[in-house]
């Protein structure tokens, strides 16, 4: 590889993983009422919103979850470190939060290191805002995790003492997800099991996310 030059992420699906998409997106429909939870334990278990369960084996960046909760839009990316083992492990989370309504919008972003300086060294934020305000949501601070949210409506957690690195819940009545593969998350609706996933949103990485049931 040429110094310098970026490894290419690589998209692949086989066929059957393809036939079996494109059959969850055009008959499964979203879900909506009750409480949704998805969540990424610390050894890469990912539990759906549908409580289905996942190892999730993600070299590069991910979208963990894509819904609308209320009167908002939650988008949560994941990062994964690589563990001594060769296991992955989440490292990173970005959030982007629109008010659906007034538009407001944010675009966030921490990591365990962040979490770590925050815990040792006080740093002003556990949040590193990229663009916005965090002024339209009910909170966005550290209480043993990184989280924000709106009260009876949504939250988003990331690290700290938790066993549930990533974890992300909506309380509304309306609720929507476009599912996989636009979203491990998935709808919240289906009990069909995902033999194989392979995808990945960053372009800095060049191995193949994998997602296989345990």
């Amino acid at each position: 590889m040429a110094e310098g030059k970026k490894p290419r992420c690589v998209l692949r699906l086989s066929p059957v993983a393809v036939l079996l998409t494109c059959i969850l997106l055009a008959y499964l429909p979203s879900s909506h009422g009750g409480r949704k939870e998805c969540s990424v334990k610390s050894d890469g278990t990912l539990t759906m919103f549908n409580q289905e369960t996942v190892t999730v084996a993600a070299p590069c960046k991910y979208r963990l979850a894509d819904f609308t909760c209320g009167d908002y839009q939650v988008k949560v990316t994941g990062g994964s470190a690589v563990k001594e083992d060769g296991s992955y492990s989440p490292d990173t989370m970005w959030v982007k939060v629109v008010n659906t309504a007034t538009a407001e919008t944010v675009k966030l972003r921490t990591s365990l290191k962040r979490i770590e300086e925050y815990e040792a060294l006080g740093v002003d934020n556990v949040w590193s805002i990229r663009q916005g305000t965090t002024e339209f949501l009910d909170f966005a601070d550290y209480d043993g995790s990184a989280y924000l949210g709106k009260y009876s409506v949504f939250e988003v957690r990331f690290g700290g003492e938790y066993d549930e690195v990533s974890n992300v819940l909506c309380y509304a009545e309306n609720f929507s997800s476009p599912g996989v593969p636009v979203t491990l998350c998935g709808k919240g609706t289906s009990d069909i099991v995902i033999s194989l996933l392979s995808f990945c949103l960053s372009s800095t990485c060049d191995t193949v996310v994998g997602v296989q049931v345990t």
